[in-house]
């Protein structure tokens, strides 16, 4: 069997769309696909440089100018927090929230950082 990729067409003109875990794998793949439907996207990384990186690929497949970088460690309730306030001061307007970071912890721990992980 063979499968053959068929894009959505969809106009998001006008939409914002942040997604989680976007520097790589579906939710780079995500986001581009956002991107090309005319959605503003808002890469959260937890690294802005491998964000930037995916930024730039981004734009150049799909020729947006509106694809941005902001950084949220998602094990981080602190960091959680700083990246809603600083959304928040950029726009009022959130029509998509893709939630693709996630870990696989083989056990419950509780981080250093101020927040709990739960495995399996």
């Amino acid at each position: 069997m063979i499968v053959t990729y068929v894009p959505f067409e969809s106009d998001l003109s006008g939409k914002v769309a942040v997604v989680t875990g976007a520097n790589s794998g579906m939710g780079k793949q995500t986001a581009c696909e956002l991107a090309r439907m005319g959605a503003r996207v808002v890469l959260a990384c937890r690294s802005t440089e491998r964000g930037e990186a995916a930024r730039r690929e981004i734009a150049a497949a799909t020729g947006s100018q509106e694809v941005s970088v902001m950084e949220v460690d998602l094990a981080s309730l602190a960091s959680v927090r700083s990246f809603a306030g600083s959304f928040g001061d950029r726009t009022q307007q959130l029509d998509v929230l893709v939630n693709n970071a996630a870990a696989s912890l083989g056990t419950r721990e509780v981080t250093p950082r101020d927040s709990s992980a739960t495995g399996p």
